[in-house]
């Protein structure tokens, strides 16, 4: 039986194992062969097949750490639409049972389970001006709306410090901190230090490197945003791509005070609500990680900008 999505599964699965556990070129072709064998291997005797799998992958994740396992069974979880996923799901369950019983294929309830890919235990440190270092990550290669909603709740911006209205006892909000902070964790960073005369992300700790504001993002976007991946999409387009996992982010300009930016998030049913707008979480004035976008703004609304990294 054929397995649907395997190549990408492949390729992305070793492609984080390089960047986060991996220097060991003879352990990702070991792997690399583990996997496609299991691939190919007939399901008809699952049981068989994933007995003899998980031997292979316990001696060779137990060896290497287990960095790759997690990444694995996250991988393997989030291609679970499909019947005929079925056999890697358990490959990826027998990596986290001990149980001859478990290594029997799984059942759709637990194949349904939300996919996280995760680093660690992360660090979100509450000075703004400090890059967080998120434990939740997405990239281009994988976009899904649950993974997306798992980037975004991680960062609780409802409650955390590093959000938190006016902490410096000068009105200060910090709209741009969550977006940087979500958009980095999607693998699509709007910065928040940037060459302000080419556009050009840079890191706080760069000579010459300017603090952008929210108005100073939404122009970014419009003179640059392409360059990097972000393109204006009307409010239905920005809530379908959300829906699928894509950063979304909306921009206002404000030509006498502070503009504002935020999030896109997935709706809750799926669906885009023309007369309440697209889904959002913000911080701000209003620290929001759910509600839509006509809860924040009134006469205002028109002159919102949405962009979409596609």
């Amino acid at each position: 039986m054929s397995i649907s999505g395997v190549g990408m599964i492949q390729t992305m699965l070793l492609q984080k194992m390089t960047a986060d556990a991996y220097e060991d070129t003879e352990s990702l072709t070991s792997f690399s062969d583990l996997l496609s064998d299991a691939i190919n291997t007939d399901a008809s005797d699952s049981k068989k097949a994933n007995t003899a799998a998980y031997d292979m992958f316990s001696s060779l994740f137990n060896s290497s750490g287990d960095t790759a396992g997690m990444l694995l069974a996250s991988l393997l979880t989030s291609y679970s639409g499909s019947s005929s996923n079925m056999m890697l799901l358990s490959l990826g369950n027998a990596l986290y049972n001990t149980s001859e019983d478990d290594y029997t294929v799984l059942q759709t309830s637990a194949a349904s389970s939300t996919s996280i890919l995760s680093s660690g235990s992360g660090y979100i440190p509450a000075a703004a001006s400090i890059p967080a270092e998120p434990a939740i990550t997405s990239d281009i290669y994988n976009r899904d709306a649950d993974l997306y909603r798992a980037v975004i709740d991680q960062f609780s911006v409802e409650t955390n410090a590093r959000y938190a209205v006016n902490k410096k006892g000068t009105g200060d909000t910090y709209c741009n901190i969550f977006v940087w902070d979500v958009t980095s964790a999607m693998g699509a960073e709007i910065p928040h230090y940037y060459n302000a005369k080419t556009g050009e992300p840079m890191t706080y700790s760069d000579d010459g490197a300017n603090e952008m504001t929210a108005n100073a993002i939404y122009k970014w976007l419009h003179q640059y945003g392409e360059k990097y991946g972000w393109y204006e999409v009307s409010g239905e387009e920005a809530q379908e791509l959300a829906n699928d996992g894509h950063p979304v982010v909306t921009a206002l300009y404000n030509s006498s005070g502070h503009g504002h930016v935020q999030v896109v998030c997935p709706s809750e049913d799926g669906e885009y609500n023309e007369e309440l707008g697209v889904t959002i979480a913000q911080a701000g004035r209003r620290l929001r990680n759910y509600c839509h976008i006509t809860d924040i703004y009134n006469a205002s609304l028109s002159k919102v900008s949405c962009f979409a990294h596609i």
